[in-house]
């Protein structure tokens, strides 16, 4: 028998790599160089692409919107591009990078459910949002044609460019561990290797370009890459991954795997409790409890004749319907101490046809029924049943058994349907031949 791990192993390379490539300065340095290649006619298709990246090595679309998004809103409105247009082409990048990003939530979660591997879910949405994405590329660059005579500066800009470089060694060397990374993709080699290389890779060139020692090294794969450069913005943009970075959707994946339903875990006595918090969207206060519902279609049969013999020949179905209804809603019901009592409720009835002169022969009611604890829809049943028979309406219960009624897994047998559905057929004939 196959495992089935809840948290596979690949998805504990994805928390390690962010880490190892921001100490490396891998990140960092697509960042500065991303923002030196802004020019104004090439701002709206640069931006797109930058924040694409962005999310896409990082992860996370709202975190691109909050670090190099916020960045380059204020370069645009510098540039006197439209805000509007510079928000489309930031939203676009971010969240195409995080659909398509190995180290984003929504594809590992989706991968992990689905049970597929993570790159063929990737290739999927590439398959289903490349084209879209392509396409607003070519509009950014024709629509960005037009502001190609202004200039790149602002006060976000010049501070993130500045801070980049003070924190890091920079250099096109830097992106040794993105190069092994997508070149070992592109050779469909094993994901877990993949990373393995990629981490290693970004360990290897954080120690050599940039200082950083192996125990810094081993914390930030734990916890993150962490770093007070003196700037709000970029310590936003460059203070993420590691092992407790991915906790929360871990938690997620866990709890999926090992649901089974708080009242399932109740019945098979696994957990026990003397209170409990239920979250309702529908109401801003607190509330001790909610009456449950049981509806009922009841049909309430007649006797046919003209309606120019009636009452000497024919029983008025509609009459004995409303007779019922009447008993129905004055049934006696539980009192609880805060949900106060349970309901009863004919919400619909019809019968008869106003095209016919005949007496009519049926009548549908559609029982609402509100309940407190003790009531159950056996005792609701009953109750309908015993106020019909107390009318003179005969009344009759027969079906198939089976298990599990009103339960998961419910079930009935087979051969006592087909046996139940004769006995209807034969008792049906009967009552039609005047028999009964």
């Amino acid at each position: 028998m196959e495992e089935k791990r809840i948290v596979k192993p690949w998805q504990a390379g994805l928390m390690l790599l962010v880490g190892t490539w921001m100490a490396s300065g891998t990140m960092p340095v697509m960042i500065y160089y991303g923002m030196k290649v802004l020019t104004p006619g090439l701002f709206l298709p640069v931006v797109c692409i930058l924040c694409t990246l962005m999310s896409t090595m990082a992860g996370t679309s709202w975190g691109t919107l909050a670090t190099v998004g916020v960045a380059c809103m204020g370069v645009a409105q510098g540039l006197g591009v439209p805000l509007p247009a510079a928000a489309g082409a930031v939203c676009t990048g971010a969240f195409f990078g995080d659909k398509v990003s190995p180290l984003s939530d929504s594809p590992v979660i989706t991968a992990t459910v689905c049970e597929v591997p993570l790159m063929d879910g990737i290739r999927h949405a590439l398959i289903s949002t490349g084209p879209a994405y392509l396409i607003s590329l070519v509009f950014y660059f024709v629509y960005g044609l037009r502001y190609s005579g202004g200039s790149v500066g602002g006060e976000v800009y010049e501070d993130i460019l500045s801070t980049v470089s003070a924190e890091f060694w920079l250099s096109p060397v830097l992106l040794l561990p993105v190069l092994v990374a997508v070149v070992l993709i592109l050779m469909k080699k094993p994901t877990i290797p993949t990373f393995i290389d990629g981490i290693a890779a970004g360990a290897v060139m954080a120690m050599l370009c940039q200082g950083v020692s192996l125990h810094d090294i081993l914390t930030v794969m734990y916890s993150g890459f962490s770093a007070d450069t003196g700037s709000d913005v970029v310590n936003s943009m460059l203070n993420r991954g590691g092992f407790t970075s991915m906790l929360s959707t871990i938690g997620l994946l866990i709890a999926e795997g090992l649901s089974k339903g708080t009242y399932q875990l109740v019945a098979e006595d696994v957990i026990h409790a003397g209170y409990a918090i239920m979250g309702e969207c529908r109401y801003d206060n607190v509330a001790v409890g909610f009456r449950g519902r049981y509806s009922f279609e009841v049909t309430v049969h007649g006797q046919t004749a003209h309606a120019s013999h009636y009452p000497e020949v024919g029983e008025n179905a509609l009459i004995s319907g409303g007779r019922l209804t009447a008993a129905i809603e004055a049934l006696p019901t539980l009192q609880h101490p805060h949900l106060k009592h349970g309901t009863c409720c004919v919400r619909y009835m019809e019968g008869g046809n106003p095209g016919t002169l005949v007496v009519p022969e049926k009548c549908y009611l559609f029982v609402e029924r509100y309940v407190v604890p003790g009531e159950t829809d056996e005792i609701c049943i009953a109750q309908i049943m015993g106020a019909a028979e107390q009318l003179g309406i005969p009344v009759v219960t027969f079906g198939p058994s089976g298990g599990n009624m009103h339960g998961d897994n419910e079930y009935g047998y087979a051969w006592q349907v087909k046996n139940c559905g004769e006995v209807y057929r034969r008792t049906v004939a009967r009552l039609l031949s005047g028999e009964v």
